[in-house]
């Protein structure tokens, strides 16, 4: 079992990726309408690697973890985050 403010420093760190990717993509999104097909591929895969941050947590393989309501918390791939 991990303590509660490893718990919190985890959650902290996955709201900001999922910050920093949902911020990458309203740019991304805005530079396709500026008709700047270059800055927003790079914002796109900003975005994913922001994703992809968040998945390369320290988690297993296989790891689930359960919110508060008993439903199965959200994975990515092999990996899961904190959420409970």
């Amino acid at each position: 079992m991990i303590d509660q403010q490893l718990k919190d420093a985890i959650n902290q760190q996955v709201t900001e990726e999922y910050a920093a990717a949902y911020t990458y993509r309203h740019l991304a999104n805005e530079m396709d309408a500026l008709s700047f097909p270059g800055l927003c591929q790079w914002f796109v895969a900003q975005a994913q690697e922001a994703t992809a941050q968040r998945c390369r947590s320290t988690w297993p393989a296989g790891a689930v973890f359960v919110r508060p309501s008993g439903e199965a918390a959200p994975s990515c791939g092999p990996l899961a985050t904190v959420n409970a």
